[in-house]
């Protein structure tokens, strides 16, 4: 390995290392069931996910969205909608969410939400039920 190699090696190192230095441990998260409850509109879902799909339930409403899971990277994983009848679900359909994984914990993990085409970035915690 050369010194042209340097830049890739940094890059490979920087996706599995957290803002502190520390080894983010994603792998434990790729298939479970989660709790969320967002800040932004005070509500909880449970989310469900395999290694192909993953399923949010509204729990106040009932209503369940359905994604396509598609992981980039140990730490990085892009859903894409595919089915969901709430109206507030016609602003994913045809596009990517892209979701990294900032931090890890034993129950759990931080991540960013990115919509594709759009400005939009979310914050939030998601814990693994027991």
């Amino acid at each position: 390995m050369g010194i042209k190699d340097l830049p890739i090696v940094l890059l490979l190192l920087g996706t599995s290392l957290d803002w502190t230095g520390s080894e983010l441990n994603c792998q434990q998260f790729k298939t479970g069931k989660f709790t969320l409850t967002e800040r932004e509109k005070a509500g909880t879902y449970i989310v469900e996910r395999d290694l192909s799909f993953q399923t949010e339930t509204d729990v106040a409403r009932g209503v369940t969205i359905r994604f396509k899971v598609t992981w980039i990277n140990d730490c990085t994983y892009q859903l894409n909608l595919v089915e969901g009848q709430d109206e507030t679900m016609n602003s994913y359909r045809g596009k990517t969410l892209t979701i990294r994984i900032l931090e890890t914990y034993p129950d759990g993990y931080k991540f960013e939400v990115r919509m594709e085409g759009s400005d939009y970035r979310l914050v939030e915690v998601l814990k693994r039920m027991k």
